[in-house]
């Protein structure tokens, strides 16, 4: 039975529009599917970056007052603002008192909001979009999370204001003082990992994850808004799209070689890239220098992060997406997004593509880095256009049966749901044996 109320309390680093990403952005779906069936959400993020000219919509449930680690001037005061920022993740579950903590995206919050949660028990999910949970273990097993000083070395004092400050936490967020072992190797009972992905979920399993603290939710996006629409076959024109951050990982400059391929066989091709190209600016530059040096200025256009209806409009102008990930944890939406607009999803089948493509019928699968076996499979496209049309229509079909953002909010609720139920059960049952035993005691 689904409570027709819930409190959640949403920790996530760079929430919209602040976003570094598309998984922000689908924390942001979440947050906003689970409000309009009525629960209750508090957005607990990092502070705008400075000067801050957007407008922001949602400062009646978003506090963004925490801060990143990554951006901290020395050890010192990384030390001094993870503490602060733990105390202001206590305050606000004592204030808010959740049914449920929702953690998104936390590998540069505070190292202390983990132990923090650990001690107090509040039923928890962490959202696992590529290695959160590793993070999270690497987290908990850590003998002094304040060892960003040399903690071997000061271990006398290290350890009492480590057990000193975590006391003090607990008591600002339940009024109570309660203290887990912070060197317990086990994985604490009320946290639960949802992932987005069978690969990430095994990966993290083979890794220390119980198999039964986990569960695998595939995302989904709005079929609505990200519409289809029929395009010519590549016979006529070669449009290709390739969307996402510009980093190696994501494989970028493997779009461009692509296009040098085609064009080298004499197929006209014009290629749009989407994405910022400030996050690794060196990368950026090598795009560039490969553009320049074959040539290609006149085909390929460059594009920083756009607004969702912008990227809509180059979907439905493009008939193939390049997706050339080599990230093979996580669960991209572009894919999804690409096969409900009418692209063909051309891809090496990590971010787990391979998991929702059927390869030749819902999309293209190619081995890493195989550029000739791209070129091959576009040039395939244009000499056959009845497949081109089959694998469109049927990529369409599936994201509307299995992807849509309907059923992923339904799994998210259900899920979110069934460990708020868990936990107060178990939390009946344990205060009905203390009881017992208070009873038993009284009697003798």
């Amino acid at each position: 039975m689904i409570p027709r109320h819930l409190k959640v309390l949403v920790i996530v680093d760079s929430y919209p529009p602040h976003h570094l990403g598309g998984y922000e952005l689908r924390c942001k779906d979440i947050v906003e599917g689970m409000q309009k069936r009525g629960h209750e959400i508090l957005v607990l993020t990092t502070r705008c970056p400075q000067p801050c000219r957007e407008r922001h919509d949602d400062q009646e449930y978003t506090r963004r007052i925490l801060h990143k680690k990554s951006i901290s001037k020395s050890a010192y005061q990384r030390v001094l603002r993870e503490w602060i920022d733990a105390g202001i993740v206590a305050l606000d579950i004592r204030r808010f008192s959740p049914d449920l903590i929702a953690l998104y995206h936390i590998g540069d919050l505070s190292n202390e909001i983990l132990p923090l949660i650990h001690n107090i028990g509040k039923p928890t999910i962490l959202d696992d979009g590529g290695l959160a949970s590793i993070h999270a273990i690497k987290i908990l097993r850590k003998k002094f999370p304040v060892n960003i000083i040399d903690a071997n070395r000061y271990s006398n004092w290290t350890r009492p204001i480590t057990l000193l400050s975590r006391a003090i936490l607990s008591y600002l967020a339940t009024g109570t003082i309660e203290l887990k072992n912070i060197e317990s190797p086990n994985w604490p009972s009320n946290l639960h990992v949802c992932f987005n992905s069978r690969y990430s979920f095994e990966y993290a399993c083979s890794r220390g994850v119980p198999q039964a603290k986990g569960r695998i939710i595939y995302s989904g996006i709005d079929e609505s808004t990200f519409s289809f629409r029929e395009k010519p076959s590549p016979a006529l024109s070669v449009h290709i799209i390739t969307p996402g951050r510009i980093c190696p990982e994501k494989g970028t400059i493997d779009s461009v070689l692509l296009a040098e391929e085609l064009d080298r066989r004499g197929i006209r091709t014009t290629l749009t890239i989407i994405g910022p190209q400030d996050q690794d600016k060196e990368y950026a530059t090598q795009i560039q220098q490969a553009i320049q040096s074959n040539d290609l200025a006149g085909c390929i256009k460059l594009f920083p992060i756009v607004s969702q209806q912008e990227l809509i409009e180059h979907y439905h102008v493009a008939n193939i997406c390049f997706f050339p990930s080599r990230q093979r944890v996580g669960f991209s939406r572009v894919p999804l997004e690409a096969m409900a607009t009418g692209c063909i999803v051309l891809t090496y089948g990590h971010e787990s593509s391979r998991e929702i493509i059927d390869s030749w019928k819902t999309g293209i699968i190619i081995p890493e880095g195989d550029i000739v076996g791209a070129a091959d499979a576009v040039q395939r496209l244009i000499n056959e256009p009845a497949i081109y049309s089959a694998i469109v229509h049927s990529a369409r079909k599936m994201i509307e049966k299995h992807f849509t953002m309907q059923r992923y909010i339904d799994e998210i609720e259900e899920y979110w749901c069934s460990i708020v139920t868990e936990a107060k059960k178990g939390h009946e049952a344990r205060k009905l044996v203390t009881c017992e035993n208070v009873s038993s005691a009284g009697k003798e």
